[in-house]
């Protein structure tokens, strides 16, 4: 929770009003220092709420990914799902959904969800593609691509807990960093096509919003979670064929994801080059190996993996844009 007050009633109400018995289930709030009244709501929604097993815990500040590891620290569930303020639960049916998690002794078992504007209209749908076959990780990634969303999943305390897979604290797109190395370990997992969560989209999320600092924050972050994970894979035994493939193409992602943001944000090509001399010289640029996603794959292959076409391909981005380095760093 981190000033998240006009949200939280939806949201725990969301997961009240789903068929699970009460006594079946914790809620974990995880107060991040939060400026706001926050904390004294989540208080109220405990008092009120006397049949159903809450906790509540403080901490210092450590951003989304220090949040969620507080929470893993202190549930004691066997699954786990992790849900923003803004978002909230629309599977009535959860038993069910939990059920196919338990039934099949799965690590993982990803789900459906709704993007919803502010106003309350559906956006799109992140989909997931429904297959009876209980598969490794690394298998379901590279066969259906898993989403880099840590909150349309639920997650074996017991297997996280296992592999000691917490989330890097204070940066962003912590989730996809978690999910490579969760996705890597896991050796049950499947898809479920079933809506579960909606998720809020707010337009000044860090994706959406037009402070210049917080892109630049989001490709140094890209940096360090590409090392993180470069560091990790280094220390695993032997990469199989089909795991070497899913490491590649999880980082291929990662850089793809940087080069796309450098561009629909109008930096300039000195910086574009700059940024990509950076990951080649550090050894991070993966560009020459495929991802899992059709038409960023497309944008990695005619765009980035060249670097001549990816020094014409924001040329013609300023040109078209009519710009003269606006964020030229």
């Amino acid at each position: 929770m981190y000033n998240v007050a006009d949200y939280l009633n939806k949201c725990v109400n969301s997961v009240l009003n789903t068929n699970l018995d009460p006594a079946s289930f914790e809620i974990i709030f995880v107060d991040d220092e939060s400026p706001d009244s926050s904390k004294e709501i989540a208080s109220i929604i405990m008092r009120e709420n006397p049949r159903y097993n809450f906790k509540l815990v403080s901490q210092k500040n450590k951003g989304l990914g220090g949040a969620r590891n507080t929470g893993i620290d202190n549930a004691s569930g066997n699954y786990l799902i992790f849900l923003d303020p803004d978002d909230f639960i629309v599977d009535t049916d959860l038993r069910k959904t939990i059920h196919e998690a338990h039934s099949n002794n799965l690590e993982i078992l990803e789900f459906n969800a709704l993007l919803i504007s502010p106003e309350g209209k559906d956006l799109q749908k992140v989909k997931v593609k429904n297959h009876e076959n209980v598969l490794s990780g690394v298998q379901y990634s590279n066969q259906y691509y898993c989403s880099g969303s840590a909150c349309n999943k639920l997650y074996s305390l017991q297997f996280l807990n296992k592999y000691n897979l917490r989330f890097m604290e204070k940066v962003y797109g912590e989730d996809f960093e978690f999910n490579t190395r969760a996705f890597y370990h896991a050796l049950r997992s499947k898809g479920c096509n079933k809506v579960v969560s909606a998720f809020l989209q707010s337009p000044n999320s860090i994706t959406r919003n037009n402070d210049v600092s917080k892109k630049i924050k989001y490709l140094e972050d890209y940096v360090k979670i590409l090392t993180n994970l470069q560091t990790y894979f280094s220390k695993l035994p032997a990469l199989t064929l089909e795991s070497n493939k899913y490491y590649h193409s999880r980082m291929a992602l990662i850089n793809t994801n940087s080069f796309i943001l450098i561009l629909k944000n109008r930096f300039s090509l000195n910086f574009a080059v700059q940024y990509r001399n950076r990951l080649a010289s550090s050894n991070l640029l993966y560009i020459k190996r495929n991802t899992m996603v059709k038409k960023k794959n497309l944008l990695r292959m005619f765009l980035f993996s060249n670097k001549n076409m990816f020094v014409l391909a924001f040329k013609i981005n300023s040109m078209l844009r009519g710009i003269k380095s606006t964020k030229g760093i």
